[in-house]
């Protein structure tokens, strides 16, 4: 049977159809944008908190690789059992005033008070050999060259073989040889020496903040100078209330406030930590805060990230 819907009322139909598959469509538009708007703002929230996002002090010594490179602990196969060169420092760069190099010690030979449980009779000549170089790690000058004659040692404490140059890039040797002149074996690495320099601030994610949403700080150290923290201290989350800063409780146990580190060396940062508006927020002034004493002497500063909150 044919359809005898009158031409009037087909175009009604029509429309309504019409209309119907706009109204759906746009409605697919707007969710699909609103999940776009929301990944982006949880992405760029979430980069916030890249590892990737500070100074590399030693990035400029990942392409200078020695031939026989001393790492953080190097066992030596030539010497007794458990002994071992330690790099005096974990990081591979120092700031202008300190040493860098490294130390022998014995693994499970020693004694409470860091003697030797036994003497080691060792009978070496070390030469230690630092070089200035560029950044293709060709040296730029004659070396610096300093021997010392170990024979029974009963006291590693104090056994290291370190320079305290200017800022630059440089290459320090250590070349073993026994008293009669046989090689043992030679290593090398290279380090960085970085002007001092404090740089210390409390980032965060946002500056401004509609209750339910969240806010992230971390502390950064953009410096090359080492910063202290008070044991057990957290960051603080505190409002403005008529001209003097509030804290707001905020229970660890939910994960409002996250402990950082004591110890933050220059081109580090702290994990994030985040703090979700509460619904009940009142518009004004917040911050995070928390107490940092840098190296060298310096006095101890507050360091604050503001944010606010909307009306």
């Amino acid at each position: 049977m044919y359809d005898l819907t009158p031409l009037g009322d087909l175009k009604s139909s029509l429309g309504r159809r019409w209309a119907g598959n706009l109204i759906l469509s746009l409605s697919i538009a707007l969710a699909c944008f609103a999940v776009l708007f929301c990944s982006y703002a949880t992405a760029s929230q979430s980069g916030f908190c890249r590892p990737g996002v500070m100074p590399d002090y030693e990035g400029s010594l990942e392409n200078l690789v020695s031939h026989r490179p001393l790492r953080e602990r190097t066992k030596l196969p030539f010497g007794p059992k458990g002994l071992e060169v330690r790099r005096l420092d974990v990081r591979r760069f120092v700031v202008n005033g300190d040493r860098f190099g490294y130390a022998l010690t014995a693994k499970g030979a020693t004694t409470e008070a860091g003697l030797l449980k036994r003497p080691l009779h060792l009978h070496w000549k070390v030469e230690v050999t630092l070089s200035a170089v560029n950044a293709n790690g060709r040296a730029t000058g004659p070396a610096v060259r300093s021997w010392r004659r170990l024979g029974d040692v009963a006291d590693l404490r104090r056994l290291e073989f370190a320079a305290s140059p200017g800022p630059g890039l440089y290459r320090l040797g250590l070349n073993f040889e026994r008293w009669n002149g046989d090689s043992l074996g030679s290593y090398s690495e290279y380090f960085r020496v970085v002007p001092f320099r404090v740089g210390l601030d409390l980032a965060l994610s946002r500056s401004t903040a509609f209750p339910g949403e969240e806010v992230l700080a971390r502390v950064r150290n953009v410096g090359t100078d080492t910063a202290l923290f008070p044991n057990d201290v957290d960051l603080r989350v505190e409002y403005d209330k008529d001209g003097s800063w509030v804290g707001i409780p905020t229970p660890k146990a939910d994960g409002a406030v996250i402990g950082i580190s004591r110890f933050l060396y220059g081109g580090e940062a702290t994990p994030c930590s985040s703090f979700r508006i509460p619904e009940e927020a009142e518009p004004g002034r917040y911050r995070f805060s928390v107490m940092a004493r840098p190296f060298g002497g310096l006095p101890s500063r507050l360091l604050v990230g503001e944010f606010s909150v909307p009306g």
